[in-house]
């Protein structure tokens, strides 16, 4: 991404920028990992698919990826229920 940055868009950033957003990612990545292995450790093969559906489910309607006005009536009336709100 960083190559696709400097060479395709053209951004221009100095050397430590780069280091900082790359280690920044790094540490932003961390929890996340954690996360998973402990979801894998905890759970059983076949409720992982499910505990993954439910959460890809959750971030998705969470108004995070789906504007709020294109959704249903009903699941506009849960978002401020949801974590991201």
């Amino acid at each position: 991404m960083f190559s696709l940055g400097i060479f395709k868009v053209g951004i221009n950033q100095p050397f430590l920028d780069w280091v900082i957003l790359f280690f920044s990612l790094i540490l932003g990545i961390i929890p996340f990992a954690i996360f998973g292995f402990f979801i894998g450790y905890i759970l059983e093969a076949n409720i992982i698919s499910l505990v993954s559906a439910f959460i890809i489910g959750l971030a998705m309607f969470s108004s995070g990826t789906i504007p709020l006005p294109g959704m249903p009536e009903w699941l506009q009336n849960l978002i401020p229920f949801s974590p991201s709100k």
